[in-house]
């Protein structure tokens, strides 16, 4: 992977993270926006690959970030915990701790 789409994808997560805790996004953005990258994907062969991984990463991190979201207004601790244990272990497997 180039420099400059590991910025691109790292600038993209901070954002992703910003606008979710800002209350921002939902199912359905998340949706559109891995169908309209899926689709672009298709246009540039030679860097298909690198799109699609980066489609699922970032659908995996919406998906957590979404979680997180919904839990941070519940009572039970345990699961606002469980939340954000999965979103510190998701950032730690995509060697992104520091975000």
């Amino acid at each position: 992977m180039s420099g400059e789409f590991k910025k691109f994808e790292n600038e993209i997560i901070l954002k992703l993270d910003h606008e979710v805790e800002g209350g921002r996004g939902d199912e359905q953005y998340m949706q559109l926006f891995e169908s309209i990258l899926l689709d672009c994907a298709s246009e540039f062969p030679d860097i298909s690959q690198q799109i699609e991984n980066f489609v699922n990463l970032v659908k995996g991190l919406l998906e957590k970030l979404l979680d997180y979201r919904a839990v941070m207004t519940d009572e039970s601790k345990g699961n606002r915990m469980s939340c954000t244990v999965n979103l510190l272990n998701f950032y730690r497997d995509i060697n992104r701790e520091a975000m």
